[in-house]
């Protein structure tokens, strides 16, 4: 689709509009009627949700970023005119990306792209809602020490004599790094698979999962260049990457651990901030510290398309800054099942519920060995159907055989009599849904089908769709299903009624990470769909569906055991444009989140506490809650002169 989106606004250049979906051309041509004959020289037109734009930029064609002249704006609801003149601003709207607002038969376009490219490379369009005004663009290059002459780009930043000490930035850790604990946590480690840290500085990741039975190596240029560089099944290359200076030396460390890698390859960056960038001095593409060391910072998508376009292997993002890539098909297959699974429930013997018609001799046989069943039985509930025998642990197997127990009767004997049959289909409605989620995320991702399926996989689309056509149609109906608003809404309205979350005023479900997978289907894939673009999203203490504008925020907070608890940073994902904006809050801005128990489960920990202290925050009777409520700080003063403290988890007056 031709058009620059920008926080859901379409761009477009005039020669553009031809192209544009018939709704939108319409619009376009239907209110631009309106205008005089002084206002129709307009080279760009911009589509938002309730009016529509029509926008003068100087020298479109000749200017790498034209500067706005003139605006005249149509409101949708009431056909309102408003014209904004530019012409005399010192510091006027620009437009960068304009090779997004023109068919690719344009002339010039491939200089506007290249350039675009060339900025891209040199890291200048980080914190972008900064530089949208030219005083701003020209300091971001100026700082940068970049000129640009024309379209070509001159990079004037000293480089002559800067010897970086990569080496420094090597942390000792007392913990597992957080991409080792990513690769723990999605089960991704194991101590059948060998592990490699590419870059793996002090050890300590290495020296930990070796003592924790994982068979673990590593190398390092400056701590350890002797070691061998081994062919594992997991590598690891944590926080390398962002210190390299030299691109071309970067790309090459990325391709030298994806050439190690058997199955999964971690890849983790230093996540931009305004703060880290703040007082470092730009060098290259990336900033150099006043401890002359080096840091690249990747934004999630530029970090995204340096993995691809260097492996050829499109990642999967676990967390910001940090990638998946799989070298195995099978691997890939299994990390995304299991990243949409629930836990299941664990095994219930339930002896004596029936009588099965059989020879008297035959069950007393079985019974003998109950030991053996019942850890058959836990094989079954957690699948929720009957296991192929390709599929049991080998000592299960083996134990069956030595006591000349057939498979088929066992399985029989444990369904009938250990497995309770409501658990078994409750279990199996669950794991049904997992599935289809997990097909409609691969359909989202636009994954190229498999040719070999895990065994596992195999007997779940045989028993429970007969085959992966079925589930492939039933994974598309709901993938579908998300932009329908009105199931979105009725979805989100159920879970609020069945106290899973709470709906704002202005129609936006809000619920604690804990609840996600007990949300209906349809708000799971919503939500799974924008961890596709930002990664792990029950990494967020708080999660927010916009039911209205297709969007999903991530919020994290500060001590969210409190009964007040602080935002931290939020996150906001556009599912239409496909973007991820990050606001981190300090403490000019801070902001609590009020009636916590609104939001959270019944079984949280601390949950009557919490709710008892809502009630008593609600009857302060000073400002309304039904909403985000007041700021941190004019809180804290309205409890300040008014002699009111917080203790634990209880207001106190006149303290």
């Amino acid at each position: 689709m031709i058009g620059k989106r920008v926080a859901g606004d379409l761009y477009l250049h005039k020669t553009s509009i031809r192209y544009a979906i018939a709704e939108d051309k319409s619009l376009i041509q239907d209110i631009a009627r309106g205008l005089s004959s002084s206002e129709r020289s307009w080279n760009v037109v911009r589509i938002s949700n309730d009016n529509v734009a029509y926008l003068t930029y100087r020298n479109f064609e000749d200017d790498p970023f034209p500067s706005l002249n003139k605006s005249v704006r149509f409101d949708l609801l009431d056909g309102r005119k408003s014209v904004r003149d530019f012409s005399r601003h010192s510091n006027p709207p620009i437009l960068h990306r304009k090779e997004l607002l023109v068919h690719e038969d344009f002339p010039g376009r491939r200089a506007f792209l290249d350039l675009t490219n060339a900025l891209e490379e040199l890291g200048v369009f980080y914190d972008a809602h900064k530089i949208g005004f030219k005083q701003q663009w020209d300091n971001r290059l100026k700082s940068h020490g970049v000129i640009i002459d024309g379209y070509e780009v001159v990079k004037t930043a000293a480089s002559v004599g800067v010897v970086v000490e990569r080496h420094k930035t090597a942390l000792a850790r007392y913990q597992l790094s957080q991409p080792v604990q990513l690769l723990a946590r999605h089960g991704v480690l194991s101590p059948s698979l060998t592990f490699f840290d590419y870059g793996c500085g002090r050890g300590d990741d290495i020296e930990t999962l070796n003592a924790g039975g994982i068979q673990a190596s590593g190398w390092d240029p400056h701590f350890a260049p002797d070691n061998q560089k081994n062919k594992s099944d997991i590598v690891n290359i944590g926080f390398v990457l962002n210190v390299i200076e030299d691109l071309n030396e970067r790309r090459e460390a990325l391709l030298g651990a994806w050439r190690l890698t058997q199955k999964v390859l971690s890849v983790a960056v230093m996540a931009p901030s305004s703060a880290s960038i703040e007082n470092a001095k730009p060098y290259k593409d990336g900033f150099l510290t006043s401890r002359n060391t080096f840091q690249k910072y990747y934004t999630q998508e530029q970090l995204r398309d340096f993995i691809a376009e260097t492996t050829g292997n499109d990642p999967v993002a676990v967390a910001p800054g940090i990638f998946f890539a799989f070298a195995d098909d099978i691997a890939l297959q299994e990390y995304q099942i299991h990243r949409y699974e629930r836990s299941h429930f664990k095994s219930v013997s339930l002896t004596g519920q029936r009588t099965r018609p059989a020879p008297k001799q035959s069950i007393d046989r079985l019974e003998k060995v109950l030991p053996i069943l019942e850890n058959l039985s836990q094989e079954i509930l957690e699948l929720g159907r009957p296991i192929h025998s390709d599929e049991m642990p080998p000592e299960l197997s083996e134990a069956l055989t030595a006591e000349r127990v057939a498979f088929r009767s066992a399985q029989h004997y444990c369904i009938e009599n250990l497995c309770a049959p409501e658990d078994l289909e409750e279990i199996a409605r669950q794991r049904r849904e997992d599935l289809i989620l997990y097909f409609a995320i691969e359909l989202f991702s636009q994954h190229k089908p498999y040719r070999q399926l895990p065994r596992r996989l195999q007997q779940d689309l045989k028993y429970f769709w007969g085959n992966y056509a079925n589930a492939q149609i039933e994974a598309r109906q709901l993938l579908f299903s998300i932009g329908d608003k009105e199931k979105i809404q009725e979805a989100a309205e159920d879970a609020a009624d069945d106290d899973l979350g709470y709906i704002l005023a202005d129609n936006q479900l809000q619920f604690h990470n804990s609840i996600l997978k007990r949300l209906p289907l349809i708000l799971r894939c919503y939500v799974a769909c924008g961890s596709i673009l930002y990664g792990d999203v029950e990494s967020a203490d708080m999660v927010k569906i916009h039911m209205n504008s297709g969007k999903l925020t991530l919020q994290f907070y500060d001590n969210f055991d409190d009964p007040l608890p602080v935002l931290q940073r939020r996150i906001k994902i556009d599912m239409r444009s496909q973007k991820v904006r990050i606001f981190d809050y300090d403490d000019d801005d801070r902001q609590y989140l009020f009636m916590k128990s609104l939001f959270v489960p019944e079984g949280f920990s601390g949950y009557e506490q919490q709710s008892k202290f809502d009630q008593q925050v609600s009857k302060l009777g000073k400002f309304d809650f039904s909403g985000y409520g007041p700021r941190a700080a004019a809180f804290d003063d309205y409890l300040r002169e008014n002699h009111i403290h917080i203790g634990d988890f209880e207001i106190v007056f006149g303290g």
